[in-house]
């Protein structure tokens, strides 16, 4: 069965998916960031400057919002090129929708993207999983010496990162896919040309 989209069907799926994920991110919002808090402590812990601890990372409500909240202390002030760390308790926060933005745009790019069959689809849909891991990761940007980056992400960066790993997730994976079909193709010309071989040896040793 041909699952292509052609003409609008592509861009209609990709309107349909990001509108049907952005509504189930809000029912799921909390468990799926929840079992993201674990990872994005260890990330905060390996990010942050020299002599600050990251204690926890949690979700938390304030002026009515979501925020994944980063929570550390520092024993001693610490002075850097960029900025002054003070002694005590630090608390750095960033919207819950960030962590949500990745499985929405990277699941929307990839349920549109054109492929010639729903096995293909499917291994297709699964590959998101290790990219949706790869660029909500990517989007914890702590410590003084990721401020660009920081800055590039908060700029409007995370969309671009999700946009470009969906892409290069379908692109990859339709390359795959064609050079498997074309060794398929290969294997398949030569057996019959064995089996065409064979059954002519065949016919000239039985007409001898």
């Amino acid at each position: 069965m041909n699952v292509r989209h052609r003409g609008l069907g592509a861009p209609l799926v990709l309107l349909a998916t990001y509108a049907l994920l952005t509504l189930a991110a809000f029912w799921i919002s909390d468990d799926y960031v929840a079992a993201w808090l674990p990872l994005l402590k260890l990330e905060s812990r390996w990010l942050l400057p020299q002599g600050v601890l990251c204690d926890s990372v949690a979700l938390v409500t304030r002026n009515a919002q979501r925020l994944v909240e980063l929570h550390a202390t520092t024993a001693a002030r610490l002075v850097s090129e960029h900025n002054v760390v003070p002694q005590g308790v630090l608390r750095s926060s960033t919207l819950q929708a960030y962590v949500l933005s990745h499985p929405v745009i990277v699941y929307a790019i990839l349920a549109a993207w054109p492929v010639t069959d729903w096995s293909r689809r499917a291994k297709l849909l699964t590959l998101g999983v290790p990219c949706v891991l790869v660029t909500t990761s990517l989007d914890r940007a702590a410590g003084d010496p990721l401020a660009i980056y920081y800055s590039f992400m908060h700029g409007g960066g995370r969309i671009g990162l999700a946009i470009s790993a969906a892409l290069l997730t379908a692109l990859l994976a339709t390359r795959a896919s064609r050079r498997g079909a074309r060794t398929s193709s290969i294997a398949s010309t030569r057996r019959n040309v064995n089996s065409s071989a064979q059954k002519r040896h065949r016919v000239a040793a039985t007409s001898r």
